[in-house]
C-alpha cells in the first residue's frame, strides 16, 4: 500500500474559477473528488480566465451563437464590472 505522504499531487485551477471568491470553493471541490485533505501543488492551469460560471457543470462557457468558449473579458461580472480578471486577482485566491 503506498502512503499519501510518499505521493506528490499536482492539481489545476479551471479557467472558470479565477475569481478570488472562487479559488478556495474549486480547490475544496478538487479535494473532494481526489478524497484528499491537500495537495502538494495547485497550478493555474491557464492565465486568461474562461468565463466565470457556477458549479461544477459547464467548464467551457460558451456565447450565444454556440461558438466557445467564452473568455472572461466577454461577459460582465454579476456586478456589472468588467469581466476581465487580473492575474493578481487569482493569485490573491491562490495565496488565501
Amino acid at each position: 500500500e503506498i502512503r499519501r505522504d510518499e505521493l506528490f499531487v499536482v492539481s489545476k485551477l479551471w479557467n472558470t474559477k479565477h475569481e478570488q471568491r472562487d479559488v478556495e470553493r474549486a480547490l475544496r471541490h478538487t479535494l473532494a473528488q481526489l478524497q484528499l485533505e491537500y495537495l502538494d501543488l495547485y497550478l493555474v492551469h491557464w492565465p486568461m480566465a474562461f468565463a466565470r460560471t457556477e458549479g461544477v457543470a459547464e467548464n467551457f462557457p460558451r456565447r450565444a451563437d454556440g461558438s466557445g468558449p467564452m473568455w472572461d473579458f466577454e461577459a460582465p461580472r454579476a456586478d456589472g464590472s468588467p469581466g476581465d480578471v487580473p492575474l493578481e486577482e487569482t493569485w490573491r485566491g491562490m495565496e488565501a
